[in-house]
């Protein structure tokens, strides 16, 4: 970058002493750590200035080959290379240098000198592009930035056949060093690398990956080794995978299709926009483009990681911008003189978003989209050329020009949808649009549209969806005109008849002859699939897809209370029974539908409330705060007709037979037995907590029954004990063993558990601290429940 070199005083008149400034010896490590410290983001600089240098690098030999700069002493062409990218590398390990982790920034350019490293690495200021703006260096500082960040960087030059290696660091008096640390002969063409350091791995890889993305995202022939799969995705705009593509590219500007606000390049790099020093509003210019500067026609300060709002800096980026904005408000005028009416409405429906202040810039891959939006034209500012009268109107009346323009045209976009009323579950819909913004919504998204004369084909519109994902039509009809317009608004067209007739012969003529529009009557009608049917009402449909329906059991939640609620299902019997059977050896998915008619919903209550002390057989639904059956049961309340089809279908239980199974009440009836008694040897809960191998016998048989009372005895039912107990009582009166009605293997557990702590009520009532083992011990010793002591050695007491 060539800089601006001022002498502000030719002459001084009665000048008596004269002192030039100058820096001490002593001084030069402050200034020189300074300098060093100029970068606000050092990795983000390191990117930025080192890879400049490495376009530079290889910039220099096409200008030298190009007798655009002069050659200089030791330039032998036949060591150079032919590349003109430049490759960002990762390292796990180099072992040359013995350095772990790193980051290498490799150029083919003319390479260095010995004379030349020293020159640009050991010397403040020395820049060897001060003299020609091809070059985007030029303050001699971007060379030593790796020091912002890593105390040692080394930097290798492979020159006329020799490869040498320095390493720069800075020592105990902080000032900068260099050393030749390798040497040996190589057959590579010319070229250097700089190797930095990553010093802190993961939380510096990233950052690299940060800085490589912002810095260089605007970088072409750039060339990444092992990156990707080290830091991360790197995002390029000139990338295919890169989901930010540059989508027109000139000397002046650049535009991008992911909406991020208006930007400045010099040299590739980006500079944001300062608008507040510029005294202008952001809002005039939402669109995707980066304003293109030749180097050095802005100022920037030493670092480069900003620029230098100069009155001459300022001055350049207005007179660009008014430029540029003029230049696409010329632009659009042009783009937009189809004669085809069709292609005219979908032309100008990608600046539908345009035009007037926005928050965001426009997302778009329409360059011509872009550059309207920076203009500030849209969709309504653009003329139709053959008739100015068929253009869109915007403002209050857009709506009534809407309709007055497609008097007798009714304009529909259809697809295919998913629909639960529907026979195999899909169906064709159509919306008919009554709006400028939904039409040009809709149709920025279609390549032509259909001509439909008479009524919409199901078979035909079947085929059309079958190819597309969706389609707009417009259906002509002479005998509605008028009738849309009165009956669907408020809205009386007062124009004379024959401007009514005018219009609609002329629309419809225009729309026929459109190269942009198909016939639909042209279309073949496919056979429909089985997804497809017409819709019915519920109880035919679900007749036909021999279907039934039902209401889950839910328990619903308000943060207060609970209550049980039953909505809408509808399933195949068929389904449930599949998921009752044993597939592969594996345990059915399905224990059991539980089902009950409306008279007996408040047994089917009961069995919603047992159901839901497992944890494992509910599903939390946050959004709704809801807890739903969907993993072992099925809990529903049926008609009588429904009731009838799953009598006697195996699995298919009713709530009566429910509360009399033992298989399904079991882990219930155990878990409320763990709750009569639980109370009266917590205290146990400190037997060997601070231990995560408890290995003693009591403590074991405390943790078995707390799991399973974590897992059965869940209350999810909020205040809901007094409905509980009369359930408890319920099952206990029935003629069932107590081998049946419970887990044995836990009851045993708790029986001993209990037997243990009679007597001891007193441990449930005190805090457990870390000095009080003997008088634990004592306690225990008094009543005869002395354990061994391993088992009592974390047992801590304080009344």
């Amino acid at each position: 970058m060539k800089l601006q070199q001022q002498r502000n005083v030719d002459e001084v008149i009665g000048v008596q002493q004269q002192h030039k400034f100058k820096i001490t010896d002593g001084s030069q490590a402050i200034i020189m750590d300074s300098l060093i410290n100029l970068y606000s983001d050092p990795i983000g600089s390191i990117v930025r200035e080192i890879t400049s240098n490495c376009i530079d690098a290889n910039r220099e030999r096409v200008l030298k080959l190009d007798s655009k700069i002069p050659m200089e002493t030791g330039d032998d062409t036949s060591y150079w290379s032919d590349k003109q990218t430049v490759c960002i590398e990762y390292v796990e390990k180099n072992t040359i240098l013995g350095v772990d982790e790193c980051i290498m920034f490799h150029d083919y350019g003319c390479g260095l000198s010995q004379e030349r490293v020293q020159n640009v690495f050991t010397t403040f200021g020395a820049s060897t592009k001060r003299d020609n703006n091809y070059e985007i260096g030029g303050f001699g500082l971007g060379a030593k930035s790796p020091l912002a960040y890593a105390d040692t960087f080394y930097v290798s030059s492979r020159h006329n056949g020799t490869e040498t290696y320095y390493m720069i660091y800075r020592n105990n008096d902080n000032v900068p060093h260099m050393d030749q640390v390798y040497q040996r002969a190589t057959d590579d063409k010319n070229g250097s690398s700089v190797i930095v350091p990553i010093k802190d791995g993961y939380y510096d890889r990233r950052k690299f990956r940060e800085a490589i993305n912002e810095q260089l995202c605007f970088f072409k022939n750039l060339v990444y080794k092992n990156v990707e799969e080290a830091l991360g995705e790197i995002k390029n705009y000139y990338t295919l995978q890169n989901r930010g593509k540059v989508i027109e590219d000139t000397e002046d500007y650049v535009l991008t299709n992911d909406g991020r606000n208006l930007f400045l390049l010099v040299g590739d790099v980006v500079y944001p926009i300062n608008w507040d020093l510029l005294d202008d509003n952001e809002s005039s210019y939402k669109a995707s483009v980066g304003v293109r500067f030749d180097i050095g026609v802005l100022d920037l300060v030493p670092s480069r990681e900003e620029l230098r709002y100069t009155p001459t800096t300022i001055s350049a980026i207005k007179t660009k911008l008014a430029t540029l904005k003029a230049k696409f408000k010329a632009d659009a005028a042009a783009d937009y003189t189809m004669t085809d009416y069709v292609e005219y409405l979908i032309g100008i429906s990608s600046l539908s978003s345009s035009g007037s202040s926005r928050y965001y810039s426009l997302e778009s891959d329409c360059p011509k989209a872009i550059k309207a939006s920076m203009a500030n034209v849209g969709a309504y500012d653009i003329p139709f050329a053959c008739n100015a009268n068929l253009s869109p109107k915007k403002g209050y009346s857009s709506n009534a020009a809407f309709y007055q323009l497609f008097d007798g045209v009714s304009v529909f976009y259809a697809k295919r949808v998913s629909n639960n009323s529907a026979i195999g579950g899909e169906t064709i819909y159509h919306k008919e649009l009554n709006t400028w913004d939904e039409f040009f919504t809709h149709v920025k998204n279609h390549k032509h549209l259909y001509y439909v004369e008479g009524n919409f084909s199901t078979p035909k519109s079947y085929t059309i969806t079958d190819e597309e994902d969706s389609f707009m039509a417009f259906k002509v009809d002479a005998a509605k005109r008028g009738a849309r317009i009165n009956d669907k608004t408020n809205f009386v067209d007062s124009r004379a008849d024959y401007l009514k007739v005018s219009t609609f012969n002329t629309v419809s003529a225009l729309l026929k002859k459109s190269s942009f529009v198909k016939s639909y009557a042209d279309v073949e009608e496919k056979e429909l699939s089985e997804s497809y049917g017409d819709v019915l009402d519920s109880k035919t449909r679900r007749k036909v897809n021999k279907q039934v329906f039902a209401r889950n059991a839910e328990i619903k939640s308000d943060g207060y209370n609970t209550e049980i609620k039953y909505t809408n299902q509808e399933y195949r019997i068929s389904d449930l029974q599949d998921l009752l059977l044993s597939h592969g050896g594996a345990d059915p998915n399905l224990k059991a539908v539980v089902y009950a008619e409306t008279k007996n919903v408040d047994e089917l209550n009961k069995v919603v409330k047992i159901i839901s002390h497992n944890k494992q057989e509910t599903t939390e639904v946050y959004r709704y705060g809801a807890q739903k059956f969907e993993n072992h049961y099925r809990v529903v309340k049926v008609s009588k007709d429904v009731a009838k089809q799953f009598k006697d279908i195996e699995g298919f239980i009713t709530a009566e037979e429910f509360m009399k199974s033992p298989t399904h009440l079991q882990s219930f009836m155990t878990a409320q037995k763990i709750k009569e008694y639980k109370s009266s040897f917590e205290f146990l809960e400190s037997f060997g907590h601070r231990n995560s191998d408890i290995s003693n016998h009591l403590c074991q048989l405390y943790k078995d029954i707390k799991n399973y009372d974590d897992n059965n005895g869940v209350d999810s039912c909020w205040r809901c004990d007094n409905q509980i107990e009369p359930i408890v009582k319920e099952i206990l009166q029935l003629d069932i063993a107590d081998e049946v009605r419970y887990d044995m293997k836990i009851i045993n557990k708790l029986e001993e558990v209990v037997e243990y702590s009679q007597g001891l009520d007193l441990l449930n009532h005190v805090h457990f601290t870390n000095d009080s083992r003997k008088s634990v011990i004592d306690f225990l010793s008094l009543k005869d429940k002395t354990p061994d002591f391993e088992q009592v050695k974390q047992l801590i007491l304080t009344a």
